[in-house]
């Protein structure tokens, strides 16, 4: 240190999956990280990474990025001799303070969308770099990803390698038909929880605003910078795959996605979290005394956990429709109910906003078991011949009162309830794939019908659905992952994208859904004055409240905690036929004269501790 950069400092180990990193420190201050090459990395390698530091650093200096140091001649030092055995590339690199965003826990979205942002400027900044350095083949590269699963998948423990390979050639049978299409550039390709260092905030608040180890630097896909970085999210608590949304959406806005990347985006994704595994074993076995390497293999069983619990065609389908990229599904035709008139059926609106939920099944009817049995059986008596669910439609009749996680509310199909006994018969040419007692699938050349909880038919019947009981049907594509009855809301576009509306097989149009709460915030913003603020920067769409809960279109309860005026609970069947009686008589303020007022302020003042003997009226509790 002292002979090729002037300085005197003590040195402490720092982790490393392949290189070997070094705190220098003097008393209490930091000097700088010293980063002694893998022998396996040529000098053109390290001349292109360190241009790559200053690009990104003179294009974007709102970020921290560890940029290399001169040595005593002014010059960015790379091979010291006398160091190790033979030649080492030895580089003393600028400190970043904060520490590694993988320490920090749960991401929320912001800071997701902050990792996505900052994977973006990155991408834009490298976009016109080449460099002979950046012609290498590393085994983070997603072009190699299978290869490098099948040749190192052996270190793994071998309940597992199956799973791992399968994975991998399922993301990869994705990707190949899209390589082509995938835009090349210089990548980063290791922005993750590890490498990128975080400024804090006052609350706690993380920011990911620094960039260390740039050895990975190469000329690859560049959906593999977003891919790569957004993996990293899947390792932390509480992460769920629809957790990389906010960050997706940050990238696409200052980098934009083609549809090709898009599309690619989730299998590159997966491809990466096994390839992280088959390495970070092999390393282990090579290397088993470091604690780097074990200390990621649980965060990275985790993300590989994430990426692999929805199928490729679901995030791909969600991550589309985020950004706006989906094209409008194809409809279906065919027949499943003979002689069914459209006048005679009857949709169940059974969302936050329906009129269904004040009926005279008692209020809050909807938390009830069976209610939505009530409303068919109803509806039947008022002459339906058939009752039917909506498709898509987050339903408040599924959701416990109380979740800690976004309910399974959102249907994949849709449910039938009929007056009698009701043929169903095959919609188009085909075969029955599967039949059981409770279940049968039809396959035709496009789709495939799969109807649950009808009795079995014969010849060219499903089924027939009987009266006094749902019956389920779902249409996918063939070949698309067969969906659960009922998902989660953030994850439905991608559920409901690779299945389609039910109706058109009934010979009824399908129904609109409600307002995005996207779309209403805008138009909140375009007609409110400015000072009337919001709760949340993306609020849930709340549109019904019973007792000490509120309910929102997505189908979620939340316990009220904010509302400082409803005492007596929202919905409170003595206080709304109180004010209905009243709004049927009259609705004035207080200064006509009338005897509701004075008999209020009377009551109300009764209550009141001496000296207080009068009422001033306000609009609200606040």
């Amino acid at each position: 240190m002292a002979d090729h950069f002037g300085v005197t400092a003590e040195v402490r180990s720092l982790g490393s999956q392949q290189d070997k990193n070094f705190l220098v420190h003097r008393d209490d201050e930091i000097v700088g990280v010293l980063k002694i090459a893998n022998p396996a990395f040529n000098e053109t390698e390290l001349a292109a990474q360190h241009l790559a530091t200053q690009l990104i650093a003179a294009a974007e200096p709102d970020l921290r990025v560890a940029v290399a140091l001169p040595d005593n001649a002014g010059e960015i030092r790379t091979a010291v001799t006398g160091l190790v055995d033979g030649r080492a590339y030895v580089r003393l690199l600028r400190y970043l303070p904060g520490g590694a965003l993988l320490e920090s826990g749960y991401l929320p979205p912001a800071t997701v969308a902050e990792l996505g942002g900052l994977a973006g400027r990155v991408s834009r900044a490298l976009a016109g770099f080449s460099h002979p350095g950046l012609d290498r083949i590393l085994q983070w590269d997603p072009r190699y990803g299978t290869e490098v699963v099948s040749r190192l998948v052996s270190h793994v423990d071998a309940a597992h390698r199956d799973r791992l390979q399968a994975a991998a050639a399922a993301a990869w049978a994705h990707i190949s038909p899209l390589a082509d299409l995938l835009p090349r550039q210089a990548v980063h390709m290791d922005l993750t929880a590890a490498t990128v260092v975080v400024s804090h905030a006052l609350g706690g608040v993380v920011h990911p605003d620094g960039i260390i180890d740039f050895g990975d630097v190469t000329d690859s896909w560049a959906i593999g910078e977003l891919a790569i970085t957004l993996s990293s999210v899947l390792q932390h608590p509480g992460s769920v795959p629809t957790s990389v949304l906010p960050g997706i959406r940050a990238f696409h806005a200052i980098r934009p996605l083609a549809v090709a990347e898009a599309e690619a985006f989730w299998p590159v994704l997966v491809l990466r979290a096994a390839v992280l595994i088959v390495s970070g074993a092999q390393q282990a076995s090579l290397d088993p005394d470091n604690d780097y390497i074990t200390e990621q293999s649980d965060g990275e069983w985790r993300m590989f956990e994430q990426a692999t619990s929805v199928p490729i065609d679901v995030m791909t389908s969600l991550s589309k429709a985020d950004l706006g990229l989906a094209s409008p599904a194809a409809p279906i035709s065919g027949v499943l109910i003979p002689r069914l008139a459209a006048e005679s059926v009857v949709t169940l609106d059974l969302s936050a906003t329906s009129d269904a939920m004040d009926s005279a099944f008692t209020p809050g009817g909807w938390v009830r078991p069976g209610f939505e049995d009530e409303l068919a059986r109803a509806a039947i008596d008022d002459g339906a011949r058939l009752v039917v669910t909506q498709f898509g439609q987050p339903r408040l009749t599924r959701a416990p009162a109380l979740s800690q996680d976004e309910p399974d509310v959102v249907p994949t199909g849709s449910s039938l309830w009929p007056a009698e006994p009701t043929e169903l018969v095959a919609p188009w040419d085909g075969e029955v794939v599967e039949r059981s007692p409770e279940r049968v699938t039809f396959r035709g050349a496009e789709y495939e019908l799969t109807v649950t909880g009808a009795t079995n038919g014969d010849g060219e019947q499903l089924g027939v659905a009987e009266p006094g009981r749902w019956t389920e049907v779902a249409v996918r594509p063939v070949g698309a992952p067969v969906a659960p009855a009922l998902t989660w809301p953030a994850l439905a576009p991608g559920w409901l994208a690779v299945n389609r509306d039910p109706r058109s097989l009934l010979g009824i149009p399908a129904v609109a859904t409600v307002t995005a709460d996207t779309d209403l915030i805008a138009r909140r913003n375009l007609s409110f004055a400015p000072v009337q603020e919001h709760y949340y920067s993306r609020p849930p769409r709340i549109e019904r409240g019973w007792r000490h809960y509120l309910m929102s279109t997505s189908g979620r309860c939340y316990l009220d905690m904010v509302n400082n005026v409803t005492v007596l609970g929202h919905a409170h069947p003595r206080v709304a036929e109180t004010a209905a009686r009243q709004l049927r008589k009259l609705n004035t303020n207080s200064r006509f004269n009338y005897a509701a007022v004075v008999e209020f302020t009377e009551r109300l003042a009764a209550l009141l501790p001496e000296p207080l003997a009068t009422v001033f009226l306000v609009n609200s509790g606040s």
